[in-house]
């Protein structure tokens, strides 16, 4: 997809629309296809989103409430949540992946490390119950290590069990790791790990389509798993009973035609029925990651080469770097995108200028060299 630079007015709209999470990712991509844009449809009447849109009375009706309200000032309230940054599927660095599935986030959230955006070329999702046994949690995290020590990036949701155990996997192998929450970006759940979010931000990514503050409900966790399976090329998944809630997952993945694997295990574990039936409906049956590696064609496929970056940047200056693109864009969105005030900014862009790591061009536009 052709990087389009979004305008301020349509990042503002797609952030303050985050504040409405029940209007449903279905809808939201309706605005933007329909209209061109949220921005574009902020103002809308009821009457207009339901002759244009076919929405129900109820439902049109609090979109229009919603939109009487200054997406500016929602969006510049969001942004002040430290360390919180955006990012769009117009983004050159949106995972493609993720971009292609029929309801993507408009605006995801992120916190993390600004240089795992360019290394997501592998991720690959684990997920599985909340309870597993020593077995399950002992394999989850022994995949991950094995997977992420081959460039293989961990996706997984945070939550206590198999998540938790497929994270800690991954970063134990100094690898990359991706926690997606059903939550704002703010909004540790489970409490418990707390530590282990701080440690993803710090090597890897936490994301979420939810904007600070939001707590989590039962329903946005349902939504969340959709974004688990889409931003990855395949899906594993370790122990679940017959009506654990990972079958959602699955059913995501089988949706966006992601490769499903299941571990098998005991023919008496309460855990691994919901495996045991993948595995009969036609998931991999998972021995090895070998396996994976073969079926997903990454088994003797070299990683392709990281982005070279100039050496000797500072930790701010490499932010904005890894930001830029060869695509221009206009200072004021860095600035949106890099949650540095403009005076700050303009130091840093002048610095990397001057480095020969970035060129500037009419218009307040910047790219990278």
């Amino acid at each position: 997809m052709e990087a389009v630079a979004l305008s301020a007015a349509e990042q503002q709209a797609r952030i303050a629309l985050s504040h409405l999470p029940d209007i449903g990712p279905r809808r939201a991509v309706q605005l933007v296809q329909h209209f061109g844009g949220i921005a574009a449809a902020w103002g809308s009447s009821a009457a207009h989103l339901q002759q244009a849109l076919g929405w129900p009375s109820k439902g049109a009706e609090k979109v229009a409430s919603f939109f009487q309200q200054d997406p500016a000032q929602l969006a510049d309230k969001t942004l002040r949540s430290p360390g919180t940054h955006v990012i769009f599927p117009e983004d050159p660095l949106y995972p493609a992946w993720l971009r292609a599935i029929p309801d993507p986030p408009q605006v995801l959230f992120w916190r993390g490390n600004p240089d795992a955006w360019q290394q997501l070329q592998r991720p690959l999702a684990m997920v599985g119950t909340r309870q597993p046994t020593p077995y399950g949690a002992q394999i989850a995290e022994r995949f991950a290590h094995e997977l992420a020590a081959q460039g293989v990036a961990i996706v997984s949701g945070l939550a206590f069990g198999i998540d938790a155990a497929a994270h800690r996997g991954a970063l134990k192998a100094q690898g990359l790791t991706v926690a997606v929450l059903g939550s704002g970006i703010d909004w540790i759940y489970p409490t418990e790990h707390r530590d282990l979010y701080q440690q993803i931000c710090q090597y890897g990514l936490v994301l979420s389509e939810y904007p600070p503050g939001q707590s989590p409900k039962p329903w946005t966790f349902r939504l969340r798993n959709r974004i688990v399976s889409g931003l990855s090329r395949g899906l594993i998944v370790i122990e679940a009973g017959p009506k654990s809630g990972t079958l959602i997952t699955v059913d995501c993945a089988n949706e966006q035609g992601r490769e499903v694997f299941a571990l098998p295990g005991l023919i008496t574990s309460e855990q691994s029925i919901g495996t045991h039936r993948l595995i009969q409906q036609g998931a991999h049956l998972l021995t090895d990651i070998s396996e994976i590696l073969a079926i997903l064609g990454w088994e003797n496929t070299p990683l392709p080469p990281p982005s070279p970056e100039p050496i000797n940047l500072t930790n701010e200056e490499k932010h904005v770097y890894v930001l830029l693109s060869d695509h221009p864009l206009h200072v004021d969105e860095i600035a949106q995108r890099a949650s540095l005030e403009p005076a700050r900014l303009t130091g840093i862009l002048t610095l990397l200028e001057m480095s020969g790591a970035v060129q500037q061009l009419p218009g307040k536009l910047y790219r990278r060299n």
